[in-house]
């Protein structure tokens, strides 16, 4: 079995900005590896082959509309003790491609989180719940544009988490 969740993939250069908040700030955590910088449309879990391979086909039929994400503000989430960019803007396009996955992970009998998907890239993980008293801070805009999402595949190898790219949509 496989440990999967559609993202979007984020190109280098808005890798870099997202890392540089992470030099930046004094944020004591554990930082996200910068080749694993994504923003996560649906986590779907552990799925065998057949369902994997009945998921891509759903996927296959959706259609990707460009999208902008426009990253506006540092967020603590004391819940799951991470720090990451995010923004409250969302793009109706983004919006649909998200229930559309959540859609079709449901037609493999799958039930992802029901809420709506709230734009975020996580930068730190492990943050010292000390620091909860400060939830958000403003940045300066990090915007990127995509006309695609992917399937990723969380592996742990080597005492480290690697998201692989198994499939992309454009």
């Amino acid at each position: 079995m496989k440990r999967l969740f559609f993202a979007l993939w984020p190109d280098t250069a808005v890798r870099q900005q997202c890392f540089e908040l992470v030099k930046a700030g004094a944020i004591p955590g554990q930082p996200v590896a910068f080749d694993n910088l994504h923003l996560t449309l649906v986590f779907l879990g552990n799925l065998e082959p057949d369902r994997q391979a009945a998921l891509m086909t759903l996927a296959d039929r959706l259609l990707v509309e460009p999208m902008t994400v426009c990253l506006d503000r540092l967020s603590l989430w004391q819940d799951c003790l991470v720090c990451c960019s995010r923004t409250d803007a969302i793009d109706p396009a983004l919006a649909r491609l998200a229930e559309q996955l959540k859609a079709a992970a449901r037609g493999i009998g799958l039930q992802p989180d029901a809420r709506r998907v709230i734009p975020h890239i996580t930068l730190i993980r492990q943050v010292n719940r000390g620091l909860f008293a400060m939830t958000e801070t403003a940045i300066s805009p990090i915007v990127f544009n995509s006309r695609q999402f992917c399937l990723l595949e969380s592996r742990f190898t080597e005492g480290t988490v690697k998201y692989q790219i198994v499939k992309v949509w454009r």
